[in-house]
């Protein structure tokens, strides 16, 4: 049947209505769609998901951090001291959950003396195992501490002596190893420690003008150390099986996916400029297959590294002067060439020491920063969560909870438009004082690029 024409201009005039809305419709799908591609896109560059500091009115640092099966944190650290005290500073354990809130802490005072927590790591228990150095003056003894799931301890492993260092790893069996430098001998001892999942030694193994940096067990039971410029490698008893001497001193060794080895250190005598942070790649029998560097035209220092799920590498360090420093992560294929660089701090002195990949994919790194950049006193431990994807629970800003903050959170870190480096991070967008779906629109009508978005109200 025809229409007539005054119902055609009806028709017409209800459409010329109705488009606003569906401008505004499909302007805001359009908009969440690229935003949620440039997401996508620019996920391989991490964003800064929350940051946690803990400390008290002294320097408190952090030194090692590992994700616990719960999906919090566990710290290893030191926590500060009054200067006018004898003692301290002490050695400090900090939980959290998963959103950098802390569970519980605990500082240890039994020895009265000197001390700090490195190397911390959860056991098949829910527990925990760690080193502490400690001394009255300087590191006189070593305690390889085992705890239980809310870090009171279970039992200790004591080695004294003078200037004294240790370190302790988790080992396939339930075990662990310990290496132990004592400077009470002469020549210096050094040994390889292996202990039960109960603290008793099963074997020591001696070595002379070797000092022991760090350990890890291989893949074939046998164990690799680090000697500041030496891979040596054992069978599981501690026997050496090959050592290898390189010309740059590194802070630490890795076992990779394909049976070889990576190190990271400093170095002055290669690079760009001054010192640089570079990484140094093994086969199976510590032959060298490539290095590279990566610098800035301040000094640039490499402390921590792992190797990624992807088979590149994820390096923790920090760049910087007399002046300042700021904090650094550096991502590289596994091939060792960069695939992208972060910085973060930068106000005073701040410093990443600690890295690992999370299981949700992105990172989280340990470190410490001043009062210019991070927390409320001296040097301040802190924890920076990073996320290299968006999590599936839509949590976008990490505060256990899904609103529409969240999206707007988004919108403000993904880039690429004009005016995001202006919106709020706490989802008020038009500065009423409310967060409502009348925010989102002001988003979008304010994020441009669009035709049609000027008569949006």
């Amino acid at each position: 049947m025809k229409r007539k024409c005054g119902e055609k201009k009806m028709l017409l005039n209800n459409c010329i209505r109705k488009v606003p809305r569906i401008v505004c419709g499909i302007s805001i799908i359009i908009i969440l769609g690229i935003m949620l591609l440039s997401f996508e896109v620019a996920a391989a560059v991490p964003i800064e998901q929350w940051n946690k500091t803990f400390g008290g009115p002294f320097d408190d640092y952090a030194f090692t951090v590992q994700e616990t099966v719960d999906g919090g944190y566990i710290i290893g650290g030191e926590y500060g001291h009054d200067p006018n005290e004898e003692f301290g500073p002490y050695a400090w354990l900090i939980k959290t959950n998963s959103n950098g809130s802390q569970q519980w802490n605990k500082t240890d005072t039994d020895q009265g003396l000197w001390s700090h927590a490195i190397d911390v790591q959860q056991t098949a228990d829910s527990g925990y195992i760690y080193g502490l150095n400690f001394g009255a003056y300087q590191w006189d003894s070593f305690e390889a501490r085992k705890t239980n799931a809310l870090g009171e301890r279970i039992w200790s492993y004591y080695h004294d002596g003078f200037d004294v260092s240790g370190f302790v790893q988790k080992t396939n069996d339930g075990g662990f190893i310990i290496a132990l430098n004592d400077g009470a001998y002469e020549p210096m001892y050094h040994a390889l420690i292996k202990l039960n999942g109960a603290g008793i030694e099963q074997c020591n193994k001696t070595f002379y003008d070797k000092y022991l940096l760090d350990v890890q067990q291989t893949r074939d039971g046998g164990f690799i150390i680090s000697n500041m410029h030496e891979l040596i490698k054992t069978d599981g008893a501690g026997n050496v099986l090959w050592n290898k001497s390189f010309s740059l001193d590194f802070n630490h060794s890795r076992q990779t996916i394909d049976g070889g080895y990576i190190l990271v250190g400093s170095t002055n005598s290669i690079g760009a400029n001054g010192s640089d942070t570079y990484i140094l790649k093994t086969d199976t029998f510590g032959n060298q297959q490539w290095i590279k560097t990566f610098g800035t035209s301040i000094n640039d220092y490499g402390e921590d590294i792992q190797q990624t799920t992807d088979g590149g590498y994820i390096i923790a360090g920090w760049a910087g002067s007399t002046s300042y420093s700021y904090a650094k992560l550096i991502k590289t294929d596994a091939s060792g060439n960069k695939q992208w660089e972060k910085t973060f701090g930068g106000a005073g002195f701040d410093h990443a020491k600690s890295v690992n990949q999370t299981s949700d994919g992105g990172y989280i790194v340990a470190g410490a920063g001043d009062t210019n950049s991070f927390g409320a006193g001296g040097y301040d431990a802190w924890l920076v969560k990073f996320t290299v994807g968006l999590p599936k629970t839509g949590d976008i800003n990490g505060n256990g909870q899904v609103t529409l903050v969240d999206a707007i959170y988004l919108a403000k870190h993904v880039g690429g438009f004009s005016g995001y480096e202006t919106i709020s991070a706490d989802g008020d967008i038009n500065g009423n004082g409310q967060v409502t779906l009348v925010d989102a629109i002001y988003l979008a009508k304010h994020v441009g690029g669009f035709i049609g978005y000027e008569k949006i109200y």
